[in-house]
């Protein structure tokens, strides 16, 4: 049995995983097959490090930190507790006796592993069954049997697991059928309904079916070979005009699915009949726009809707991670229905339909789950993600899940992690903002009012948490909110700097620790708002048209990737839009591409390339007066990456001096919104100009940049009145009275105007602080 690590019971941060406490040696192995595959460019080691060890001790330092919002991690088994010569997990299956007890069943690079999960927070590897080494493996279970196929070679294998349960499974052998035919499978998909089994991709291959009617010696009965298909998913309808046919949704295209990629739908039963009065079983072809390279789908259980993921448009073309909805209501004539995204800018790998929710497997942002009672408008509503560092568009992460174990427990598996197991909890709280989330926070103190009701989770008492961060840090600080009676709280913020930037999100977990919070992304997306009472927009510039803009500076030497004013074409280090909201399409951004160009096409090389804003006009304004700006950085893909950066500079004397407002070294890959008072930098004057070198100074790698939407604020921070109980416009001796009146805790703290201090929060409570903050500003 392995030696693994549990979860704490209640963890009031995000989601801790475990690992195990010894120490395991990193092994990587040759893979077969697929040896041009981008999953091998960017294939890592499986993860040994440190872990939070379910007896408290930490092993080797402190513990992963996952971010998640509605899932609740059970139970984590590395890819090396398997055995030591693992490198990789790809599928997982999910088996249930007849005794009720429920297994895991996952495909390794070494073979198959088998976890009982009964007990799904005491995961027990039961048995593991060696194979052919290779990255790609797919396994799939019929009646007793599992069955496991890879790019690796060997066929089917087959394993009986009648004797499960008594800790016995047993490689039953491995069919590989007709003669001649190539060993390699990339997927494999069994249709329950009438007993066939589907090797999909292998060298080139289209469909290979089998009959399991005697489960331990799958029979070849057939073959779909016009076209490559790199997964299949296989129905039999019981009702409508395709009732007893039995149909093949077919994800490739030819040239291993590069060229015409998109979705083949094939009458099997026209197929295998043998009748050639019957015509082509291919009842239609669909491509969708943005094609790249169409990988897996599932249907709607009311078989309405095929969900397609395409593995290659977020790196081909810089767009977040997107999903077709295909309408197949007419098998004959399918067609876009609409699409839906995380936001991501991960890849989209293998999703799967449960009840009205989606389950996807987005490599580095983890799992991803859609509510889809809207069939054509699935929203996000809870995820786990398995790869903290970024959510880049590659091949790393999660690969596959299973939700479809009768006690509701959902299966993932990781390329370098291994074997997950959740309990997901989708709006198990709703948090709300009743007054929406305000523009400006006072920044002498202020409140803002959320509700948190149940729905499919009980709340956890004293869980409700404000979170927020301030001058431009990535740490949180965190107060309780305050309970105001019923579902209603204060989220209540000390006072802070005028004009920083706040970011913010409230969390709050059930009493078996399912964590939820809003934003759904937090802490990596939050709520923003300034710390002031209002502000005067002194200049607004989106870029559209040139308002004087230069390109190039003394030093300059990138051959490629210059400074360009574009509506861009994205890849996977490019933005696809600009940053203005609503109808603008223009920013300036580092090289222009071709659509569906490679990833560095149009990227900077060769040096630095410097783009400089006209002169802008700040003088007489206050020292609360900010330069805001939108920027656009990436530097982590390449053969060296993360080894540049991009200096922003300031000039207040028409560029005949500068000095550095930020040095960009992360690597966002998203627009993000920057804010600097420029007092703290130069004094405001009327010949101010602002400059980004972008470069690419050391060995090859991608670097793309882009900016967007530059302004000058100038921000008011003195509240009016602050101490006007009664809110005639004067502080007076009617607003003392008020206060001594209501003297003492409040009856209702949401209903306290003579709770003035902390000024625009209040603290429930009226006391000589109040009375002194009347005073202090009379008149």
């Amino acid at each position: 049995m392995s030696v693994w690590c549990g979860l704490e019971d209640h963890m009031n941060r995000q989601t801790r995983a475990l690992v195990t406490c010894v120490s395991l040696a990193a092994a990587v192995t040759a893979v077969l097959a697929h040896v041009d595959d981008p999953k091998l460019r960017d294939k890592q080691p499986p993860y040994v490090g440190p872990g939070y060890c379910s007896d408290g001790g930490i092993a080797g330092g402190p513990p992963i930190e996952f971010a998640s919002n509605g899932v609740q991690l059970l139970a984590w088994i590395p890819v090396l507790d398997f055995d030591p010569g693992n490198t990789s997990s790809a599928p997982v299956e999910g088996y249930v006796t007849a005794s009720g007890r429920e297994y895991a069943i996952i495909g390794l690079s070494d073979g198959t592993g088998f976890v009982e999960v009964t007990n799904p927070g005491s995961p027990v590897i039961v048995e593991f069954i060696p194979g052919p080494d290779s990255l790609w493996k797919d396994v799939r279970v019929f009646q007793n049997f599992a069955y496991s196929v890879s790019e690796g070679g060997s066929g089917i294998q087959i394993m009986n697991m009648s004797q499960i349960d008594n800790g016995v499974v047993t490689l039953v052998g491995s069919v590989n059928t007709p003669s001649g035919t190539s060993e390699a499978t990339h997927t494999m998909f069994i249709n329950q309904a009438s007993g066939r089994l589907y090797r999909a991709g292998g060298s080139g291959n289209g469909l290979r079916i089998y009959s399991l009617a005697d489960p331990a010696n799958p029979t070849h009965i057939g073959d779909w070979p016009d076209r490559y298909v790199h997964e299949v998913t296989v129905v039999t309808y019981t009702s409508g005009p395709y009732a007893g046919r039995e149909i093949a949704f077919c994800c490739g295209g030819f040239n291993g699915g590069h060229v015409d990629t998109g979705l083949y739908i094939v009458d099997i039963d026209n197929l295998l009949d043998g009748n050639p009065n019957n015509g082509d079983p291919l009842l239609s072809y669909f491509q969708y726009s943005f094609a790249r390279y169409s990988h897996q789908g599932w249907l709607s259980e009311d078989k309405q809707y095929f969900y397609l993921d395409d593995e290659l448009d977020e790196s081909q073309f810089g767009i977040s991670s997107v999903t077709r909805v295909i309408d197949v209501s007419n098998l004959s004539s399918p067609s876009l229905a609409s699409t839906f995204t995380s936001g991501s800018s991960s890849i989209d790998h293998n999703l799967y339909v449960k009840g009205n929710l989606i389950f996807e497997s987005n490599y580095r942002s983890g799992l991803r789950v859609f509510d889809a009672t809207d069939p054509t408008a699935p929203v996000q509503v809870a995820f786990f993600d398995t790869y903290p560092d970024n959510d880049s568009p590659q091949f790393n992460g999660l690969w596959d899940n299973y939700p479809f174990l009768p006690s509701g427990i959902v299966l993932g598996s990781d390329i370098e992690k291994g074997l997950f197991v959740w309990r997901v909890v989708p709006n198990a709280l709703v948090i709300e903002f009743p007054d929406g989330n305000p523009p400006f926070i006072d920044p002498a103190g202020d409140s803002i009012p959320v509700t948190i009701t149940q729905k499919n989770g009980e709340l956890g008492p004293g869980t409700p948490t404000l979170h927020y961060s301030t001058g431009g840090t990535s740490t949180f600080s965190e107060v309780a909110l305050v309970p105001q009676g019923g579902d209603l709280y204060h989220a209540v913020f000390p006072a802070l700097p005028c004009g920083d930037m706040v970011h913010y999100y409230i969390s709050a977990q059930t009493i078996d620790g399912v964590m939820v919070r809003v934003p759904l992304e937090a802490p990596a997306q939050t709520f923003q708002a300034t710390a002031a009472i209002s502000q005067t927009v002194h200049l607004d510039d989106d870029m559209e048209p040139n308002t004087g803009w230069t390109v190039g500076a003394p030093g300059d030497g990138a051959t490629t990737g210059l400074w360009v004013l574009v509506d861009p074409i994205g890849t996977g280090a490019a933005p696809e839009d600009d940053h203005t909201p609503g109808s603008g399409v223009i920013c300036w951004v580092t090289g222009q591409g071709t659509p569906g160009g490679g990833l560095g096409e149009a990227d900077i090389d060769g040096g630095a390339t410097t783009l400089t804003s006209p002169t802008l006009n700040a003088g007489g304004l206050s020292a609360d007066a900010y330069l805001i700006y939108h920027r656009w950085y990436s530097n982590d893909t390449g053969a060296d990456p993360n080894n540049d950066v991009m200096p922003v500079l300031i000039s207040n004397n028409d560029g005949a001096s500068w000095v550095t407002l930020e040095t960009v070294s992360d690597n966002a890959n998203e627009w993000v919104k920057k804010s600097f008072r420029i007092s703290d930098f130069l004094p405001p004057t009327s010949q101010m100009r602002v400059r980004f070198v972008a470069q690419d100074l050391g060995s090859g790698s991608v670097v793309e940049a882009g900016v967007d939407d530059l302004s000058i604020v100038e921000y008011d921070c003195v509240a009016e009145n602050p101490g006007d109980v009664n809110g005639d416009g004067v502080v007076n001796i009617t607003d003392l009275l008020a206060v001594i009146a209501a003297w003492g805790v409040c009856p209702v703290p949401a209903n306290c105007p003579a709770d003035v201090a902390p000024i625009g929060a209040g603290d429930g409570v009226v006391n000589i602080t109040d009375l002194l903050t009347v005073i202090s500003h009379w008149g």
